[in-house]
Parts: structure tokens; C-alpha cells; sequence
């Protein structure tokens, strides 16, 4: 018997109900049932045989009348008594008739039994078809359900929420399909007119965020400026509570989206502002501080460029990249601009150069070469300048050595923007030490690409960073810390309890081997938040002191 056969019910043609199993999917559409023999069957061919047998026996009855019948009529006609044999004649042939009528009308009977009992058998095959597909629709949900559950470690607190989404979800996909709207955007809508009608850019490829305050208005009108308004959607998140100035002063700052918030971070706005579902209609999305200069430092063509950067990061399949840096302070030497590469793509033309300058040409050659173009690079060197070389002389594929990106100027694609944020802590505005876990976003396993392969620094296209301490500024000053001392204080704290965090769930130990410090509980983190006030325990943080924050 086959096991995975479910019973239901149809009448058979007795009226009694028949049991009809579920055909295993591997058996043949040809043939009904062969996986279970439907019984009454051998009931049903008993009846159809006793009927045509019936049929059978009133035809020659009634032949046998009429050959009677008519010999007796031609012995009456040679008797002189014809009549009265007619007359018998008759009667029997009307009899006859009768029988004849009756095994036809049982006959007809049986038939329509045998044609309702096919019907409902081809209607209890259908049942088992749509059953078959509830059962592979469910089979295919619960191994979804498990990749899940390997995927992330899941309590009772996290499943929570998973299973109220899911419960949404299920409301929502009974919706129209032509109402239903899962995503969204930032572009603006007028309130009258048509939508077609309202204003550019109508398709967007690029959505540029950057969190800004009202003193670096400049710099941030000429990074704005040197987007393609057909092609980019803006939104300013400003953390000083200044929004009409803006747009007074600047035109392109009227067809952008402004969100304020005092006193904010942009990894506080990006959070609240900026879900997958919202960025999904983008191919990118640049989440940048306010202090960062386009122009090249002086050099005209050496000028940020974002077609031509964009061109790159799809040319060398990057998920999560950055400009390089050209000048100003950076925490990981790996986000500036690699030796091998000028904005003229020209060697230096002097005649006269010393050994140690034809040395370091040499040495910018090996390095273009190693890292296969001097367009950009995926490999730098340590937070201390060392390289990163094991004892083998072998790259050692960990951030911020491969895989990094720094916090300043990140650019994500739309697949590891949905990873990222997601990533980002809804009690840390700061968001030091996201960078550092950004390569389990970029690593694409599905399309056999690891995460040093999806993640570099741009050479060919730099920007500056000034490095202008804006939203540290934005503290408040207490008995024994001034306020930028307080910001730094609570940026430090969040280094470490984001650090506990991750080593509490993640894989970077064995991904990377990254070499961390000792650890910290969970309290002795949140102990941290607590010394605020105190600014005792912090000085290991000193080379982050005279760098810029994270506005």
C-alpha cells in the first residue's frame, strides 16, 4: 500500500461511499489508481454484464415470437382460422416490444451510473493533483524555514517578530495585485497634477544620503553638484535642526528630501530612514559624511567623478565600495589611494630623478601589478602600517588588511544595503565597528564570490576628507568632560559593546582570524556606557582621538 496515499471519500455507483487513495506523483497519468484497487469494481462489472445479458435475452425472446407468431398465422390461413392467429400474433409482439423497452431503459440506467462514476473519479483525480501541490508548496516553505534557522540563531525574542511579519505578509498578499506596494521611495509628489507629471528624477538609479549641519553647506552643494540630476535622488538628514536655509540658497536642494533630527548620527537616521524596502528601487546607495571634498584637492582632473566610479564598481563586481582617499585623516591605511596611481595615468617626467625615486617608481609598479589594475585595490596594510602578510609572505585575507570598506564614505548595492542595515544597532547612534563586519554583507555564496573579491577602494576616483569634528560639537558639556569629550566617550563605549555583540553571534574568528583584544562581558560593556562622566579606561582609543567623527 502505498504510504503516502491520503484517503478521501466519493460515492460509487452502488451509493455506497468508496475509499480512493492518493496516488503516489511518480505514477503514470494513464492509468486510474494502480497504486490502490478501488473496491466495488468487480460490483460494478457484474451489473453492466447481468444488463447486456438482459438485453441479449429480450432480442431473441422476441425473435422467437415473431417466428412462432407467423407459422401459426400461415397454419390459420391454411385451416380456415386466421384471424384469431393474428390477433395472438399481435400480443406477443407487443410483449416482446415491452421486454425489448425495458432491458433498454436498464441498460440506459446503467450506463449513466458508469458515466457519473467516471466523472467523479476524474474529479477525485483533480483533488489528488491540487493536494499534491499543497504538499510540495508546504515541503518547499518548511526547508525555507530551515535554511532560516541555520542561517541565524533564534530565540523565542527573535522569532517573535519573524512570525508577526510573516502573519502580515499573509494579509498583504490577499490584496489586489494591482494595489499592492511593497516598496517604496524618497521621490518627491506633488498634490496636484498628474503623477506621471511630477518632478525628476523619474527613475533614479542612485539614492546619495548625507547627514549634514548648516556650517558645511559648501562642500555639500559641490558634492550634490557633481551627481547627474536625471539619474541620482538626494536626501539631506540634518542633525542641526537648520532646513529652510537650504533650500533658500541652493535650487537642486527644493527637489530633495530632508529629514531633521537634533542632535542625530547618520547611522540614526539611515536606520530609521532608509529600510531595504525603501532603497530597493536604487541600484546604489551612498551614505556619506558631510565633510568630504570632490574637488581633487586642487586638481581639477583629479575631480570625484561618480558615472566614472560607478563604471568601475560594475566593471570589478563590487557590492560595498568607497572612493579612495587622497588626502585628510582616515583610520585604516587601506582606504588611501594606492601609490601606483595618478590622475594623468602618466609616469613622472623628470630626467633627473635620484636611485630612491626610480626605487619607488618600481615599487608603485609592483604594486599596480599585484593588484591586477590601477583602477582600485582590495588589499592595504594594518592599523599599525604593517603589511599584512603571514609568516609565508601570503596576503592575509581579513579586514582591515581585504574586505573593507571605512565608514566615511561607503557605497552599498542594493543586495548589501538589505544586509547592512539590517546590521546596524538601534541603541548605537555611532556606529563604530560596522565597518569592520560589512564583508559577511558584500560575500555572495550563491554566485561563488567571496567578500575580498566583492569589496575594494576606487584609485582612480578620490575624494578628500577633512576631517571636521561637526557633530562632535553637537555634545553636551558635564563637571568633568567637555562636550566633544563626551561624544568621543560614548563613541568608545559603543566600539565595545557593538565588539561584544558580534563575537557573542559571529563567525569572523573563523572566516577571517581576525586577532581581537581580550574580551569584555556584556556588563563590563554597558559598565562602559555608564562611564560617560568619568572618562576613566579609555585611552587605548587615543588614535581615534584626533579623527573625524561619524556625522
Amino acid at each position: 500500500m502505498d504510504t503516502r496515499a491520503v484517503p478521501s471519500a466519493v460515492e460509487g455507483v452502488d451509493d455506497t461511499a468508496v475509499a480512493v487513495g492518493i496516488p503516489s506523483k511518480d505514477t503514470p497519468r494513464r492509468t486510474s489508481f494502480p497504486a490502490r484497487r478501488v473496491s466495488g469494481s468487480r460490483t460494478k462489472q457484474r451489473h453492466a454484464l447481468a444488463a447486456v445479458l438482459q438485453v441479449l435475452f429480450g432480442v431473441a425472446l422476441g425473435a422467437v415470437v415473431a417466428i412462432a407468431s407467423r407459422h401459426r398465422v400461415r397454419a390459420s390461413v391454411a385451416g380456415g382460422s386466421a384471424e384469431p392467429s393474428l390477433e395472438s400474433a399481435r400480443r406477443f409482439d407487443a410483449s416482446a416490444s415491452v421486454a425489448a423497452a425495458g432491458a433498454s431503459s436498464a441498460f440506459t440506467a446503467r450506463q449513466n451510473d458508469a458515466s457519473d462514476s467516471r466523472a467523479q473519479l476524474k474529479a477525485a483525480r483533480r483533488t489528488v493533483a491540487r493536494l499534491w501541490d499543497v504538499v510540495d508548496a508546504s515541503r518547499a516553505e518548511t526547508a525555507a524555514a530551515k535554511a532560516l534557522a541555520r542561517r541565524q540563531k533564534c530565540d523565542l525574542e527573535t522569532l517573535a517578530p519573524l512570525c508577526a511579519s510573516a502573519r502580515e505578509d499573509d494579509q498583504s498578499y490577499a490584496l489586489p495585485a494591482r494595489v499592492l506596494a511593497r516598496t517604496s521611495d524618497v521621490r518627491l509628489r506633488r498634490l496636484w497634477g498628474s503623477p506621471s507629471d511630477d518632478p525628476s528624477p523619474a527613475s533614479p538609479t542612485d539614492l546619495l544620503t548625507i547627514t549634514v549641519g548648516a556650517k558645511m553647506m559648501a562642500r555639500v552643494d559641490a558634492a550634490v553638484r557633481a551627481f547627474a540630476p536625471e539619474s541620482t535622488q538626494v536626501v539631506l538628514f540634518h542633525y542641526d535642526g537648520v532646513v529652510d536655509a537650504w533650500n533658500e540658497r541652493f535650487e537642486w536642494s527644493r527637489r530633495a528630501a530632508h529629514v531633521s533630527a537634533l542632535k542625530q548620527s547618520k547611522w540614526w537616521f539611515a536606520k530609521r530612514f532608509l529600510h531595504p524596502d525603501i532603497v530597493h528601487p536604487y541600484d546604489r546607495v551612498w551614505v556619506w559624511d558631510e565633510d568630504i571634498d570632490v574637488s581633487g584637492a586642487g586638481d581639477a582632473k583629479d575631480a570625484f567623478d561618480p558615472e566614472a566610479y560607478v563604471e568601475i564598481v560594475k566593471r570589478h563586481g563590487l557590492e560595498i565600495s568607497q572612493p579612495s582617499l587622497i588626502a585628510g585623516g582616515g583610520a585604516w591605511p587601506i582606504t588611501r589611494r594606492n601609490g601606483g596611481w595618478n590622475a594623468s595615468g602618466d609616469e613622472d617626467e623628470d630626467e633627473d630623478e635620484d636611485e630612491d625615486e626610480e626605487n619607488e617608481r618600481r615599487r608603485r609598479r609592483r604594486r599596480r601589478k599585484e593588484n591586477q589594475t590601477a583602477e582600485m585595490h582590495r588589499f592595504g596594510k594594518d592599523w599599525r602600517g604593517e603589511p599584512c602578510l603571514d609568516a609565508s609572505g601570503v596576503a592575509r585575507l581579513r579586514p582591515p588588511c581585504a574586505a573593507y570598506v571605512e565608514i566615511m564614505v561607503p557605497v552599498f548595492s542594493r543586495r548589501a544595503w538589505r544586509c547592512a542595515w539590517a546590521m546596524i544597532q538601534n541603541d548605537l547612534t555611532h556606529g563604530w565597528g560596522l565597518d569592520l563586519t560589512w564583508h559577511t554583507c558584500a560575500a555572495d555564496p550563491a554566485n561563488n564570490k567571496t567578500a575580498v573579491e566583492a569589496m575594494g577602494v576606487v584609485d582612480a576616483q578620490g575624494v578628500m576628507h577633512l576631517g571636521v569634528p561637526t557633530l562632535s560639537e553637537q555634545g553636551e558639556a558635564s563637571a568633568t568632560a567637555s562636550a566633544f569629550q563626551g561624544v568621543q566617550r560614548r563613541r568608545n563605549a559603543e566600539w565595545d559593546l557593538f565588539n561584544e555583540r558580534w563575537r557573542s553571534g559571529g563567525d569572523v574568528e573563523t572566516e577571517f582570524e581576525i586577532e581581537r583584544e581580550p574580551r569584555l562581558s556584556v556588563l563590563e560593556a554597558l559598565a562602559r556606557l555608564a562611564e560617560v562622566a568619568s572618562g576613566s579606561g579609555f585611552g587605548r582609543f587615543a588614535r581615534f582621538d584626533d579623527d573625524d567623527d561619524d556625522a
